[in-house]
């Protein structure tokens, strides 16, 4: 006699093969689905008008030190607790030499990504929404491999004192937590000058 069909319940693995997909657990080094889990370091520092890394960023998020980050630290937020009235913080004060339209790239967890919290953004004071789609580079590093660098979009700014600011109200799309990693801000002038 056949020993009947046991049928499982997947709804409680789903989550561990997600993050397996995401995070590259059981994947080859190298391969093309996801980042292998190597210390993989950032791509060369862009050429950029205006610069500023989590080092130089006031936050009430944890900062983690990593060796393959611009400044040696990450802003790295990874909590199921709910935020304080004003949200978890990463504020980059910086200083344009002059007026102008630059491009706003962020190092960051991607934008979008069910991994990554949704967050508002704030140019002094001021709401300001990045572009669709965003644009993410490919090569990913710091922690988990979850930094890459995305174009935020154009911005015009005066000469003079700016803040950048990213806040994070919302739990992720994955699962109850609020997550962001955060490396570096950087504005490129749009026509290329300095």
């Amino acid at each position: 006699m056949r020993s009947p069909i046991r049928l499982v319940n997947l709804s409680r693995l789903a989550p561990l093969l997600l993050a397996g997909f995401l995070f590259g657990a059981g994947a080859s080094e190298g391969s093309a689905q996801t980042p292998s889990f190597t210390n993989a370091t950032p791509p060369d520092r862009p050429a950029a008008e205006i610069w500023a890394g989590a080092d130089e960023a006031q936050m009430n998020v944890p900062t983690e030190k990593r060796s393959n980050s611009y400044s040696g630290r990450l802003a790295c937020l990874q909590t199921v607790n709910p935020p304080p009235a004003e949200g978890y913080f990463i504020s980059f004060p910086f200083n344009a030499a002059k007026e102008g339209v630059y491009i706003l790239w962020i190092a960051c967890s991607k934008i979008g990504a069910a991994f990554a919290s949704p967050c508002q953004y704030f140019l002094d004071g001021t709401e300001i929404l990045p572009e669709k789609p965003a644009i993410n580079g490919t090569k990913a590093w710091g922690t988990a491999n979850a930094v890459s660098w995305n174009r935020f979009g154009e911005v015009s700014l005066k000469s003079g004192e700016h803040e950048f600011k990213i806040v994070v109200q919302e739990p992720r799309k994955l699962d109850t937590k609020y997550s962001i990693v955060v490396d570096a801000i950087a504005f490129v002038d749009k026509n290329g000058s300095k």
